[in-house]
């Protein structure tokens, strides 16, 4: 009798553990996708996030080429007011001591077609920098014991596009001799 008692303990705690499996059947899976949802939802999350900063730097190197594009047009265009090498009226040279018909940089019209100076051999950017120099009307200084020079002053304008068309830049200084 001994050993039936013993066999009837067991098949009562296998009746107990099956019962309890039964209670819980689907719930681990439940947890488990929804556990699956929130990481694919965090996931996407972290590509979305990574394609924005891409783009992001994307934007600004391509800005970064059409910034160092102008500033290069300028320094050319600096370097020939300094050695009094200036472009053609109307051809990149405006002379507003005389006219005061300004060029109205913001508009693309006004670059290029003849209106602007190109530099050639630029690479990587999707059009060739470009400037314009406009003489202004000139400065009177004070030299001393009544003597007075006027001295020419010159605005350099220069245009630069990146590696894209959507990227410009405009730069301009103010040089005087």
């Amino acid at each position: 009798m001994m050993f039936s008692i013993r066999i009837g303990r067991a098949m009562e705690r296998g009746r107990r553990v099956a019962g309890s499996v039964r209670g819980q059947r689907g719930t681990v899976l439940i947890i488990g996708l929804i556990l699956m949802v929130i990481m694919t939802m965090i996931g996407l999350a972290g590509m979305n996030t990574t394609t924005q900063q891409e783009r992001m730097s994307g934007n600004l190197r391509d800005r970064n080429s059409a910034f160092q594009a102008a500033e290069l047009a300028l320094r050319i265009g600096e370097q020939q007011v300094l050695n009094r090498t200036l472009p053609p009226a109307g051809a990149g040279f405006y002379d507003l001591s005389v006219s005061a018909e300004r060029t109205n940089l913001d508009q693309d019209g006004n670059w290029g077609a003849g209106n602007a100076v190109p530099v050639a051999g630029v690479v990587g950017v999707a059009a060739p920098p470009e400037y314009m120099i406009e003489q202004l009307p000139p400065v009177r200084s004070d030299l001393g014991a009544g003597a007075v020079k006027d001295r020419p002053r010159f605005r350099i304008s220069a245009r630069g596009v990146g590696a894209s068309a959507s990227a410009v830049v405009v730069v301009q200084s103010v040089f005087g001799q």
